[in-house]
């Protein structure tokens, strides 16, 4: 939603002022303009750049301290969390909001894949809701933090993750 609002914002503000320095009228007005018009854009795509590459070296460190290598298809990653399947040392490495625990496996009590969806929402706000339900939830023995949802709104991945902990800590 907020991209909508600054696709808009920069399109009629950055645009009347790029026009209006066309036209030669006031050019340290419509230079002011402009910065006004693109500004919030350019911050959110700067700001956006830097969680995400702080977030890839939080994710890069959960990754070295679970012992398991990056793309070997045994970790995930997406809007700040993440998990990793060590399996010579039958362990799972949850990851959210820069925290990180690793679990045995028999400390894992159960896992769910949820794609939630609410069809038929003519408003933002139902994707905003299925997001936020949508993820791969496990729940551990751990009585700080019993369950972890790792956002995750891919059905493909989601079924490749449930295959993953059947095979790696159910069956072992």
């Amino acid at each position: 939603m907020l991209y909508i609002v600054l696709f808009f914002w920069t399109l009629v503000i950055g645009g009347f002022s790029f026009i209006s320095l066309l036209n030669a009228n006031s050019i340290p007005g419509s230079l002011l303009g402009m910065a006004v018009g693109l500004g919030p854009l350019a911050l959110t795509i700067y700001l956006g750049n830097k969680e995400k590459k702080k977030f890839a070296l939080i994710h890069s460190n959960m990754l070295e301290a679970a012992g398991v290598v990056a793309g070997q298809g045994l970790d995930y990653s997406q809007k700040g969390t993440g998990m990793a399947v060590n399996k010579v040392a039958k362990t799972l490495t949850l990851l959210i909001d820069g925290k990180w625990k690793t679990y045995p496996f028999n400390d894992i009590r159960s896992w769910e894949a949820k794609m939630v969806t609410y069809a038929g929402s003519p408003s933002l706000r139902g994707d905003d809701m299925s997001a936020a339900g949508t993820g791969f939830y496990v729940t551990v023995k751990d009585v700080a933090q019993p369950v972890w949802r790792i956002v995750m709104t891919d059905q493909k991945t989601q079924d490749q993750w449930s295959e993953i902990f059947r095979q790696e800590i159910e069956e072992n």
